[in-house]
């Protein structure tokens, strides 16, 4: 089973790699698009699994009000947090992947 971390530094690899611009040919950018991909299917099973850990401490604290059980539940799990704001920039990367392939396929 994979971890945070290992999926964490595969996308920072992936994310990496595109940037550089050396994967200027389009199989190697398909490929990284699928593992981009990969990647965030496994990301978002974290999420979802944080997500139940948040509600869980959310539901069983004795806070005087919803607000600070939240408050207190985010701060024992900020996996949750940085999870949401990585799929998101994600999104957009994928994104541009996908127009930098559409835009390889038409020069050929």
């Amino acid at each position: 089973m994979r971890t945070l971390e290992t999926v964490m530094s595969s996308i920072d690899e992936i994310v990496e790699l595109y940037e550089s611009g050396e994967w200027i040919v389009e199989g190697k950018l398909a490929d990284l698009h699928k593992s981009l991909a990969i990647n965030v299917y496994f990301l978002t099973k974290f999420q979802i699994e944080a997500n139940k850990k948040f509600n869980g401490l959310v539901y069983s604290s004795e806070a005087t009000s919803v607000a600070r059980a939240r408050a207190e539940a985010e701060e024992q799990v900020p996996e949750l947090y940085q999870c949401r704001k990585i799929i998101e920039a994600l999104k957009n990367i994928s994104i541009s992947m996908t127009h930098e392939l559409n835009i390889l396929k038409q020069e050929r």
